[in-house]
């Protein structure tokens, strides 16, 4: 049975005591005797000096860092990282994206990564890579929908065509008007007629780190979703934080009917001119779509990308009846394009 840590300090530090004692009983010469061991002159006279100040204790190996340093992070900044990567299994760009925006906090990628390596925490289990639960309609069988998955298999079989790298990995689904992204297929999703429903986990907008309160500050500033609560605390949709998507205010279902017809006159027109076979399947599916959309208009949120084209993309999400923490945001299959990452 190999030793434990406390064991080989303790003969470690026997050994040191045995140097002392060599040069003062047997040689009588400290050179003689830090040549014998193969030690600095240097390296003697600091054991000398902790073995008169602290005794045995003091031969036993001391940490190497610094008791004090100005450029450390803050111990308030450490906790709020290690607490976003334990439960939420954020990588470091992530991290200081949550930071700067809900905590005001500036740190770089890099000082996130090394205080995760640094604690151990730098690579994720493999089993608990991914927080999102499978919805009850996609589990059946074990897994996505088989339309789901054929039209994933189809999708990345023309990216490899196309000479695209890393299809394996991860397929980015964009909005085919600006190519800016929607969604990932790490998101779980199922095909509904004319698009696809992603469902979409919300977290915690302040996270409660043990130890740690929330300044009054940070407390004022911090994002409520509008639906909230008093009794409840403010929430962030990952799916659209990822992707950077833009709440959309439509006054009347007029209104989003209107934007809606543009939108689909400009995919049409798109397509026309790239894949002339997708146009009649896909004005057939959208219409059914916008109907059913503008059918439960008061009980949706609409977003756009990040570019705010006036002919951009509009995806509508509405949350689910038994559980507030999961949304769906609902998007028209032709006005997506998939591109590997």
């Amino acid at each position: 049975m190999p030793p434990s840590p406390q064991q080989q300090q303790d003969r470690q530090a026997q050994h040191r005591l045995a140097v002392l004692r060599h040069a003062e009983e047997v040689t009588g010469n400290v050179a003689l005797t830090c040549r014998y061991y193969g030690i600095s002159r240097t390296c003697f006279y600091k054991w000398q000096r902790r073995y008169q100040d602290e005794g045995l204790e003091g031969l036993r190996d001391r940490s190497s860092k610094p008791r004090h340093c100005p450029h450390a992070t803050e111990a308030d900044v450490v906790n709020k990282i290690v607490y976003l990567r334990k439960h939420y299994h954020f990588g470091p760009m992530k991290i200081k994206m949550y930071l700067k925006r809900y905590h005001d906090i500036d740190i770089a990628c890099s000082a996130v990564y090394r205080i995760l390596k640094r604690l151990g925490m730098n690579r994720l289990p493999a089993s608990g890579v991914l927080l999102v639960a499978m919805p009850p309609t996609q589990v059946a069988g074990g897994g996505a929908p088989a339309a789901c998955l054929a039209w994933l298999s189809c999708e990345r079989a023309a990216c490899r065509e196309a000479g695209e790298s890393g299809t394996t990995a991860m397929l980015i689904c964009a909005d085919i008007l600006t190519g800016d992204e929607v969604f990932a297929d790490v998101h779980p999703f199922r095909e509904i007629p004319g698009g696809f429903e992603i469902t979409c986990k919300h977290i915690d907008a302040n996270p409660p780190v043990p130890g740690l309160a929330l300044t009054a500050e940070e407390a004022e500033t911090a994002p409520f979703r509008e639906n909230a609560t008093d009794d409840r605390p403010p929430m962030v949709n990952i799916l659209v934080e990822d992707a950077g998507l833009i709440r959309l205010n439509f006054g009347t279902r007029q209104e989003y009917l209107e934007h809606a017809r543009a939108y689909l006159q400009a995919v049409a027109a798109k397509l026309e001119k790239t894949d002339p076979d997708r146009v009649a399947p896909f004005k057939e599916g959208a219409t059914t779509l916008v109907k059913e959309i503008a059918a439960d208009f008061h009980n949706r949120d609409f977003y756009t990308t990040r570019s705010r084209a006036e002919d951009g993309l509009i995806a509508s999400l509405h949350y689910d009846d038994t559980d507030l923490n999961v949304s769906y945001l609902t998007v028209f299959k032709g006005g997506l394009v998939t591109k590997s990452s």
